[in-house]
């Protein structure tokens, strides 16, 4: 019984004890990833930009290299069937509906899992040559990253699963 209750007493004094945060490491980061989901909180409420079943891939490459693309999956097709070609109605969907960034990536901070982006492209072009941060959190095959300012003028949460 006095076993029992030691063990009890141990079990409930573990569970009330802070545990460390885990930390991320650039490790656990490099990869592929796909879009599992992606929300946007703006003033006007939740939305999903890319629909509830966005689809998209981010790369983190060992020597420091990302790229990100999502997209909707019901971007219209080009009439035309020529990209030079699209009605303005067209391009506009596309553009609303997918963006593709690259460029460089660091880990500022492992404990808060702040990561430091230089883009060098983009299909929005106002990212270009800025940078940006991220929050990035790994746990096993799953990754959720915030972008504290989307260009959808909100915070988004992405989560991810890594490619196998």
């Amino acid at each position: 019984m006095k076993t029992l209750l030691s063990c009890g007493f141990a079990s409930t004094l573990l569970a009330t004890v802070p545990m460390a945060q885990a930390q991320t490491t650039p490790d656990q980061l490099t990869g592929d990833w796909t879009v599992v989901t992606l929300v946007t909180d703006t003033a006007d409420g939740r939305i999903e930009p890319f629909g509830p079943t966005p689809l998209g891939y981010v790369s983190f490459g060992p020597g420091g290299h990302f790229s990100a693309q999502f997209m909707r999956p019901d971007i219209p097709k080009v009439a035309a069937n020529n990209r030079l070609k699209a009605s303005t109605e067209e391009n506009v969907a596309i553009a609303q509906g997918s963006i593709s960034f690259f460029g460089r990536w660091t880990l500022v901070d492992a404990e808060s899992g702040e990561v430091g982006l230089r883009v060098l492209g983009s299909s929005y072009p106002n990212w270009i040559g800025s940078d940006q941060k991220r929050f990035i959190k790994v746990a096993g095959d799953s990754m959720t990253l915030i972008n504290p300012t989307s260009p959808a003028a909100g915070k988004s949460m992405v989560t991810l699963t890594r490619v196998r």
